[in-house]
């Protein structure tokens, strides 16, 4: 098995939900407490950026300002 570390982030991190993910992973997903934007990324959080079913959740122009974070960082930014 690949050895892969998850950082959940959300606008609005639900901390508790985040915190039993993290346990039932077993150290393989950590999470974010702070409000991490998609649409601004800090710089630290570097790797695979990964949008599980939320695209759509997004004005175009808020699309636009996600994949455009991701290139000027150089990530990639996957919605599946």
């Amino acid at each position: 098995m690949p050895d892969v570390q998850l950082t959940l982030t959300d606008l609005y991190p639900n901390t508790s939900a985040f915190e039993d993910l993290a346990e039932q992973s077993q150290g393989a997903m950590d999470y974010e407490m702070r409000p991490i934007s998609a649409t601004n990324v800090p710089c630290e959080l570097d790797g695979l950026r990964t949008m599980f079913l939320s695209m759509h959740h997004f004005r175009p122009n808020e699309a636009q300002a996600i994949l455009e974070n991701a290139v000027v960082q150089r990530t990639s930014a996957m919605d599946r």
